[in-house]
């Protein structure tokens, strides 16, 4: 079984964009919730992938709801000097899992803390960056909820989109997310026109998905590649890139 990841719009060849005019989230936030919308269909979800790449996934990984602990990830918008920009991790170098990666923050449910999957995430993120109560609780809205995306472990991850309402200059961020030390390694933030441009592919080793490439961004910090990549790229082509950007 092949599992080709398609998503509308893609970059064939490297290309360059422009950031439209007197263009930031809170003034093109009523079109990103009319954007999200239009795409959820009733379902309330933002979707990641067809119906039948979903399905691929887990039969190829054989999963049943309710065989693993759900889990949840934040993909939160910022301006950050103007520049409409996604938060990430480098997690810590220690971790027994996926040390030294580039992620966004997040975990699993916790049924005694959290009344839903967008509580878990915003729990976690709120764990990981250690932001004041102030800046993160009144601060932050949440735009929705995409389609669950299963790990290559087989744990159902949902990531949630929200925005950040507070302009922040690049040289606060570490003050505003001065990042867990037992979870993380640096909290940083990348413009969405830096991560359009830089978009590339790498080749995979041979996996039971049969895929042979994955999406992946060169940062200053390393490389997005797997699922944080596979995230990213539908939500950047899809909803991001149409409300912010123009092709040169």
């Amino acid at each position: 079984m092949v599992i080709r990841l398609t998503v509308a719009g893609c970059l064939k060849t490297r290309q360059s964009f422009s950031l439209q005019s007197k263009v930031n989230l809170k003034s093109v936030w009523p079109l990103l919730c009319k954007r999200f919308e239009a795409f959820c269909k009733g379902s309330g979800k933002f979707p990641l992938m067809t119906p039948q790449q979903s399905d691929c996934f887990m039969k190829t990984l054989d999963w049943t709801k309710g065989d693993q602990r759900e889990a949840a990830v934040l993909l939160l918008l910022a301006n950050v000097e103007d520049k409409p920009s996604i938060v990430f991790t480098l997690r810590a170098s220690h971790l027994p899992q996926h040390a030294a990666e580039i992620s966004f923050p997040g975990g699993h449910f916790e049924a005694d803390k959290d009344a839903s999957l967008i509580h878990t995430a915003l729990r976690e993120t709120k764990e990981e960056l250690l932001p004041s109560d102030a800046l993160f609780e009144e601060k932050v809205r949440i735009l929705g909820m995409t389609s669950r995306i299963l790990s290559l472990k087989g744990t159902p991850v949902t990531p949630v989109i929200a925005a950040l309402w507070e302009d922040i200059p690049l040289k606060s961020i570490e003050q505003l997310f001065p990042g867990n030390p037992s979870e993380v390694n640096t909290v940083f933030t990348i413009s969405i026109q830096e991560l359009l441009e830089k978009e590339t592919f790498q080749g995979l080793p041979k996996n039971r998905f049969g895929m042979k490439r994955t999406p992946a961004f060169p940062t200053l910090h390393g490389t997005i590649w797997g699922l944080t990549a596979l995230i990213l790229r539908p939500v950047l082509h899809r909803l991001l890139k149409p409300i912010f950007f123009s092709i040169k």
